[in-house]
């Protein structure tokens, strides 16, 4: 199903609910359209889908974590793992030494 062509005045929300689609392909920015747009809405899901697959670019890490904790059923299951998502270090905030480079002679 192509997300980014419904017909003239139907959003890409509405797309994907009215055609029933079950497995949804799309670049991260067609994903937080959608989100946004459900949001806005006040939608519990997005029509029948079971997989929205992101692919294309870097996904943001606050449109992966809304993802994950939306797919958690238990609330007690919701609001734990929204809080260890939220415990964990940006992985831009984490500092990886890079070892030198050249021969081993060199470096002395």
């Amino acid at each position: 199903m192509v997300t980014d062509d419904p017909p003239t005045g139907v959003s890409r929300l509405d797309w994907i609910m009215e055609t029933r689609a079950t497995y949804v392909l799309g670049v991260p920015t067609h994903a937080m359209d959608v989100l946004s747009e459900q949001k806005r809405r006040g939608t519990a899901r997005i029509g029948v889908v079971k997989t929205f697959y992101m692919a294309g670019s870097p996904i943001p890490r606050e449109v992966a974590n809304q993802e994950r904790i939306k797919s958690i059923k238990d609330p007690t299951a919701k609001y734990m793992e929204y809080l260890r998502i939220m415990s964990k270090p940006a992985v831009s905030d984490i500092v990886i030494p890079i070892p030198p480079r050249g021969p081993a002679w060199k470096r002395r």
